[in-house]
């Protein structure tokens, strides 16, 4: 029997509610819309700030924020309809799991999910193992459908997210990991300074 963690997966509508909206950074103060909602092998739940141009209509540098971190500021309009996700159960069996991009050959493990507001696009990221000389490789994401898993085991547990109505910029009473980024620690540990 293969391991199916998401088989029943929580209801998260609320946080992909976020899309498409205009939100603020509670630290910087930068403002833009809503583009990604991502969430990892570790349990953090982000999304991705776009801001507008500047004044002479170069791109400005959006950033990734904890879910928590950002608030809402119009939350009457979307800048685009919400996109639909009918498959999102599929995006979450493949955290954790070792895949293989059809296209370059890279393999990996899929270490994150995004869920775009524009076209409904679901992306992985794969976090290929070190090179041959013990160095880290970096990673990528790239469109779910390129994938094939390669194998139903994972490289580390798949978390659990909060299914909690998300308050966009309030300070949460439990942070949006889950479990599996909590490290366990036995009464013999001893932090040595």
């Amino acid at each position: 029997m293969t391991d199916h963690p998401y088989h029943n997966v929580p209801d998260l509508s609320s946080y992909f509610d976020i899309l498409g909206r205009r939100i603020r950074d509670k630290v910087s103060n930068q403002e833009g819309v809503c583009d990604v909602i991502t969430f990892d092998l570790f349990g953090c739940i982000q999304v991705g700030i776009a801001p507008p141009v500047d004044k002479d209509g170069k791109f400005s540098e959006g950033r990734m924020l904890d879910v928590h971190r950002v608030q809402v500021i119009e939350a009457d309009t979307r800048v685009m309809p919400r996109a639909s996700f009918p498959n999102y159960l599929t995006a979450f069996n493949l955290l954790g799991k070792k895949v293989r991009d059809r296209i370059t050959g890279m393999t990996g493990a899929c270490c994150s999910i995004g869920f775009e507001a524009c076209d409904g696009t679901m992306r992985a990221a794969i976090s290929p193992p070190v090179d041959k000389d013990g160095k880290p490789v970096d990673g990528r994401y790239m469109a779910m459908s390129r994938l094939e898993v390669l194998g139903e085991e994972r490289v580390m547990p798949a978390p659990t997210f909060s299914t909690e109505k998300p308050t966009f910029g309030a300070t949460p009473q439990q942070h949006a990991h889950g479990p599996a980024d909590v490290p366990k620690l036995s009464s013999t540990s001893s932090i040595s300074g």
